[in-house]
């Protein structure tokens, strides 16, 4: 069996989080409109500290420890998991493409931690 050493999906996890915080924060600038009318601006805030946090939080945990995020790739994968059914940030996307997007994105980074947990030494 193959064995890494190397995990690049924290580092992947931790940049889509990032992006995604990042562009619930200053989705203004560049012009793209979300659809704030059932969601307050404050939760749209809300949700985009989340994610920064999240992102920080991941990547602190892999550089602290790569044992310990690989013993918390099925927890985030569970994460992941349910937020392709309960996105946080869907009641605010205009369009279904968006929501496939995202829901492609999840599975990726799932599937690659599971690959990277089973493959890890």
């Amino acid at each position: 069996m193959i064995k890494i050493n190397k995990i690049k999906s924290a580092y992947i996890v931790s940049i889509f989080f990032l992006i995604q915080g990042l562009f619930l924060l200053f989705h203004d600038f560049i012009g793209f409109k979300l659809d704030s009318s059932t969601v307050s601006v404050y939760i749209i805030k809300e949700r985009a500290t989340y994610y920064l946090m999240s992102a920080l939080l991941i990547f602190q945990l892999y550089m602290a420890s790569a044992k310990y995020y690989i013993k918390l790739v099925n927890t985030l994968s569970l994460v992941f998991f349910i937020f392709m059914f309960m996105q946080p940030i869907s009641d605010i996307m205009t369009h279904p493409l968006q929501t496939w997007f995202l829901s492609a994105g999840n599975l990726f980074l799932i599937t690659l931690m599971q690959i990277e947990k089973y493959y890890y030494e």
